[in-house]
């Protein structure tokens, strides 16, 4: 599989076809780092869940969270 880009990343979250997306694609989105976002979720600052042991993070409370209309 390739690597997507940071564009393809903050596409993934702006188009809306998935309800969780990725902490790469939120600190794409975001423009901090993939471990800033992880933390966020740890702290509860960020609507997400565990999955086995992998951070998804909810696409809506993301956009909330940065002030975006979808």
């Amino acid at each position: 599989m390739a690597t997507k880009t940071n564009e393809q990343l903050i596409a993934d979250v702006m188009g809306g076809e998935t309800a969780l997306v990725t902490p790469k694609a939120a600190a794409a989105f975001l423009g901090c780092h993939e471990r800033t976002v992880t933390r966020m979720c740890e702290q509860g600052k960020l609507k997400a869940v565990k999955v086995m042991s992998m951070w998804r993070v909810n696409r809506r409370a993301l956009l909330d969270f940065a002030g975006v209309e979808a």
